[in-house]
């Protein structure tokens, strides 16, 4: 069984598509796997800016 947020995921993927008029279950599933990879990429990857640890309105 897929846990909570997998079949949040699909349901939003599936809706995405077929509002579009997507008829294709493969062309659905590529779609969920390219929103996963570009969401896994962006939290191994994305490095917040550095911050000097001075506030702002000194």
């Amino acid at each position: 069984m897929a846990s909570d947020d997998i079949n949040w995921m699909a349901w939003f993927v599936v809706a995405e598509q077929m509002t579009r008029g997507e008829k294709d279950a493969a062309k659905m599933v590529a779609a969920g796997i390219r929103l996963e990879r570009r969401r896994w990429l962006e939290q191994q990857y994305y490095r917040p800016p550095a911050t000097s640890g001075v506030p702002d309105d000194v």
